[in-house]
């Protein structure tokens, strides 16, 4: 069950492989939170619009819990130096530092990797800025909002383990936090009754990500998120601050219409092939030399094309082999291939058959090559 089925499992209702049972109404019929959109292009780049801020504000004022969303951990999620442009960058990966405040550390979120904070500029020796924002950021500017506000974090950073969690969860409970502050971990399965508050900090940040499930995660973060607020005798509101408010991902979470928003992304994966029209094998290849790495991804790709021209046309499409978005993890380069095809067995042979012929070339001893069948990330 879920109040946010997958676009795959909602295909498969409309075939009737699956039986369609809904719930659509909550506990004692208690009313769904009323959802407001604030545009954010109107707000000159402040992290709390006007009216979030006294929402806020208000719901201190009576007692009552307030829950705060973003998908974003640390303080800042970019320093650059404000007079060359130079950004500081993981070593070890093509991602951005993120600035710890509390810890005065930069960390790499995918290798884990951490240094000292060093305010000035290696190349120029100006003063380095750090934008963008975290959750951690989200805490220090609420402190000087409501200072005396009792404010937790629910982010992997802050929780170091179940104790921590179960500690925080029990307080949340006794009414001992004011306002919470989290990433995903605070979307979805918590039933706090005194929450009646929750806003949408950037409802946009996984929109811009290059994987076609964007606008499907960005839809049920914040049904879920959305979701915590009201489940008490208090009614709920949340508020959703967005760039995008024409965006059909968060125009349908507004109007808690799942079922508007599955039929419209069917429509549009149904226009561009995407699954569950069609089924997918991503093949990524990865090595420690760059050279290497893409020259064993393009000859792998040359013998893909040179299997497909054996099938019918049109059976099997592939795309790629290219660059994965985030290029380098952990010292390790990083391609990507896909293939796409509407019958499943014909792509599983292809794929066997493929990785049979790559397997008598020199590419299988020296790279790496992941296989995965209808992958949930692209990244």
């Amino acid at each position: 069950g879920s109040a946010t089925p997958s676009v795959e499992s909602y295909a498969n209702v409309l075939k009737e492989k699956f039986t369609y049972i809904s719930l659509p109404l909550r506990v004692q019929e208690r009313p769904l939170p009323e959802v407001e959109i604030v545009d954010m292009r109107g707000e000159k780049g402040n992290i709390f619009s006007r009216r979030l801020r006294e929402a806020i504000e208000e719901n201190y004022r009576g007692g009552k819990q307030t829950i705060l969303f973003l998908n974003r951990r640390g303080f800042s999620t970019l320093i650059i130096c404000p007079r060359c442009g130079d950004r500081l960058m993981c070593p070890n990966c093509t991602i951005s530092l993120t600035y710890h405040i509390k810890e005065d550390m930069l960390r790499c979120h995918y290798c884990g990797i951490s240094e000292r904070f060093k305010k000035d500029c290696s190349r120029c020796g100006s003063n380095l800025r750090a934008i963008g924002i975290g959750t951690q950021r989200i805490e220090e500017e609420l402190k000087k909002i409501l200072p005396q506000a009792r404010v937790a974090r629910m982010d992997r950073d802050s929780m170091g383990g179940k104790i921590k969690l179960l500690n925080l969860y029990r307080r949340l409970e006794k009414r001992e936090i004011d306002i919470l502050i989290g990433t995903q971990m605070v979307v979805k399965g918590h039933d706090l009754p005194g929450v009646t508050l929750v806003g949408v900090i950037s409802a946009d940040l996984a929109l811009g990500i290059p994987d076609f499930r964007a606008g499907e995660r960005t839809f049920q973060l914040i049904t879920q998120v959305a979701g915590r607020a009201g489940r008490g005798d208090h009614a709920g509101r949340v508020i959703v601050q967005t760039y995008n408010p024409e965006h059909p991902s968060i125009r349908f979470a507004v109007e808690h219409n799942s079922i508007g928003f599955l039929n419209e992304e069917l429509e549009l994966r149904e226009e561009l092939g995407y699954p569950p029209f069609s089924r997918i094998v991503s093949f990524r290849f990865s090595g420690r030399t760059e050279s290497e790495t893409a020259n064993a991804a393009r000859e792998s790709g040359e013998i893909a094309r040179r299997l497909v021209s054996k099938l019918p046309i049109g059976i099997i499409k592939i795309l790629g082999p290219s660059p994965s978005p985030i290029y380098k993890i952990r010292n390790q380069y990083r391609w990507q291939m896909l293939m796409q095809s509407l019958d499943v067995n014909t792509l599983h042979r292809f794929s066997r058959q493929l990785i049979n012929a790559i397997s008598h070339t020199s590419v299988s001893g020296r790279i790496r090559i992941t296989i995965d069948v209808d992958p949930m990330g692209l990244m």
